[in-house]
């Protein structure tokens, strides 16, 4: 009788322990959806989404305003100035927030707007629930990164978030540029195939 019990046992044992690793053998084979959502005003950022789309395989997905910004730069500074100072969520084209609920990570970029992220992320962020996503920033700057990659994580609460990267606008299409966010993703765990 003692010798049943304890085969038992062990047989219970071995087939919690087999079942557990078939599951997470199932779970760890789920393709990951990636999302890599992005406004660019000059088209420098939109350039940093396309390398992390060459590396990842993630979907662009390009916040573009209801009304479009001047192309004239001291027009952008105004306008952009007045909708930060006013917490402005501008409306996006076609009034639709797009959502990230079938991903898995999200990449999200913005350029350098006074030291912080460009309004119409403000519409994107608040349209969206960032619970159980991974979170990745990555912004375009003139001088310096300020606290726009911090301000994107800080602005998608339940999210895991991961190290973002911040390049300067009029470096991003150059080669060492290309380096730094395949060497960026590589440490990320996005390497190329």
């Amino acid at each position: 009788m003692k010798l049943n019990i304890k085969r038992f046992l062990l047989c219970a044992v071995i087939g919690v322990s087999l079942a557990g690793s078939l599951g997470a053998t199932a779970a760890e084979a789920a393709p990951t959806k990636i999302a890599i959502v992005y406004f660019s005003q000059t088209g420098n950022t939109r350039y940093l989404a396309e390398m992390i789309k060459a590396q990842t395989g993630g979907e662009l997905i390009e916040l573009i305003p209801q009304d479009a910004y001047s192309q004239e730069y001291r027009e952008v500074v105004a306008r952009g100035k007045r909708e930060l100072e006013g917490k402005v969520k501008p409306p996006l084209k076609d009034g639709k927030t797009p959502s990230i609920e079938n991903y898995d990570v999200v990449f999200i970029g913005s350029p350098n707007w006074f030291n912080t992220y460009a309004t119409p992320l403000a519409t994107f962020f608040a349209g969206n629930s960032f619970k159980g996503k991974v979170v990745i920033p990555f912004c375009t700057y003139g001088s310096r990164v300020g606290n726009t990659l911090v301000d994107i994580t800080k602005a998608c609460p339940g999210a895991v978030a991961k190290e973002g990267f911040g390049a300067p606008g009029k470096e991003v299409k150059e080669a060492q540029s290309k380096a730094k966010v395949q060497k960026w993703l590589d440490g990320l765990g996005f390497k190329k195939q």
